[in-house]
């Protein structure tokens, strides 16, 4: 690879993206939730942001946001789940993820009464 394809690959909308999202999962790493959905929302903006790209950061969007207790966190599964082009096993863990915060919210429902 010469210099000039280095130099454009490192700003190229894939690479932008991914160092975004790299940040965020570094943030979520250290707890800093919030600062992680800031990170995941902006790779989630970017136009032209590679699909696989935006599933990884939806996905990673909803733990962090179930992590803080935010209701968005199912809504961000079912956007994964409802695109065509998202990883097999993106859509597979989100699959499992809902399914546990459905058999957690049943649990707390059945103890409230």
């Amino acid at each position: 690879m010469n210099l000039y394809d280095w130099i454009v690959g490192c700003f190229s909308t894939r690479q932008k993206s991914l160092g975004i999202y790299r940040r965020g999962i570094s943030k979520a790493r250290r707890r800093q939730h919030v600062a992680a959905i800031e990170n995941y929302t902006t790779v989630i903006g970017i136009p032209g942001v590679p699909e696989d790209v935006k599933a990884m950061s939806l996905f990673n969007r909803a733990l962090a946001y179930v992590s803080v207790d935010d209701s968005r966190g199912a809504e961000d599964l079912n956007r994964v789940l409802g695109m065509p082009c998202a990883p097999a096993h993106i859509k597979t863990e989100a699959i499992r993820k809902l399914a546990r915060m459905k058999q957690r919210a049943e649990r707390g429902t059945k103890s409230n009464d």
